[in-house]
């Protein structure tokens, strides 16, 4: 399962050109609440909108 996330957070670093301080077989963010900014939070929203639309519909589902 990490391996998925670590594979999902690289995709996501390409897209926005930034880097986690979160590396492989770091469960924090699994166990305990991240606190994100304004800026991080309208980040995030702009790589989900730029998924598949199937993508798209399971983080929605999911998140709610």
């Amino acid at each position: 399962m990490l391996l998925l996330v670590s594979k999902e957070v690289e995709k996501i670093e390409g897209i926005t050109e930034l880097t986690p301080t979160c590396q492989m077989g770091c469960a924090f963010c699994c166990y305990f609440p991240i606190i994100i900014t304004e800026m991080e939070a309208k980040l995030i929203k702009q790589v989900i909108q730029n998924f598949p639309e199937e993508r798209k519909v399971k983080v929605t589902e999911h998140l709610a």
